[in-house]
C-alpha cells in the first residue's frame, strides 16, 4: 500500500472497530429475544450497538474531515514528513505538553511546532 492508503487506514482505524464492534454486539442482542428473562435485557441492551455505529461514524467524519482540510493546505502537518496529525491528545507536562500523533510516519509532534487550528 501506498503513504495515502496508509494514512487513511491510520486514520478511520477507530471508527472501524468501533462499526465492527456495533456488528458483533447486533448479532450477539440478537439471541437474546427468545425468553421472557432475556426479553427484559434485550429490550434495554438494543441500543448499544445503534450507539457504537452512531460514535464510529462520527469518528470517521472526524478524521476525514481532518484529512480533507490537510489536504488544501488548512490542517496541521507533521515537522518531519510533512504528512497530516491527529486530534490533540494530552501530554505530560515534563515532555512538553499536549501533541498530536501524525498519520504518515506515526511520530508525536508536540504543541510548539504546529499551529492551533
Amino acid at each position: 500500500m501506498d503513504r495515502s492508503a496508509w494514512m487513511l487506514v491510520r486514520a478511520c482505524l477507530p471508527g472501524a472497530v468501533l462499526f465492527a464492534g456495533a456488528l458483533v454486539s447486533a448479532a450477539l442482542l440478537a439471541g437474546l429475544n427468545r425468553g421472557p428473562l432475556a426479553a427484559g435485557l434485550f429490550d434495554m441492551l438494543r441500543w448499544v450497538p445503534i450507539a457504537m455505529a452512531g460514535v464510529g461514524f462520527l469518528l470517521i467524519g472526524a478524521a476525514s474531515y481532518r484529512l480533507w482540510r490537510w489536504e488544501r493546505g488548512m490542517g496541521p502537518s507533521c515537522v518531519t514528513c510533512g504528512g497530516p496529525l491527529g486530534h490533540e491528545r494530552e501530554g505530560r507536562a515534563n515532555r512538553g505538553g499536549a501533541f498530536r500523533r501524525c498519520y504518515a510516519c506515526g511520530k508525536a509532534v508536540n504543541h510548539r511546532y504546529y499551529a492551533h487550528q
